[in-house]
């Protein structure tokens, strides 16, 4: 990051990389995000103090950056909705793996 007083406000640039740990949301396997935010920019007013607080606005922008879905991959087959097997790690032996499940199945009485 770098920054200069430019009239009377504070401008800061710069880059950050990350790595963000979470579940997969097919799979529930960890797995970890690496975001590369470039060219951004922060403009403060200046106030004549030695510190100024950049977390809020860079977990904003790490929080935008971040796909809406974490997947452990592309192509994550995830868990079985009957024996919660995970799939990329091999079929289950679910009768009834190949019929169409309604999500309020488990709510009749």
């Amino acid at each position: 990051m770098r920054a200069q007083i430019i009239t009377g406000e504070i401008l800061v640039q710069g880059t950050i990389d990350a790595s963000i740990q979470s579940d997969c949301v097919r799979c529930l396997s960890k797995t970890t995000q690496e975001l590369h935010l470039s060219e951004l920019v922060f403009l403060y007013e200046y106030t004549g103090q030695d510190f100024i607080d950049l977390s809020p606005g860079v977990r904003d922008e790490l929080l935008l950056a971040l796909p809406m879905r974490l997947l452990c991959s592309e192509d994550c087959k995830g868990l079985c909705p009957h024996c919660q097997k995970n799939w990329n790690k091999g079929d289950c032996n679910c009768v009834e793996k190949n019929e169409e499940i309604h999500p309020f199945e488990k709510l009749k009485f």
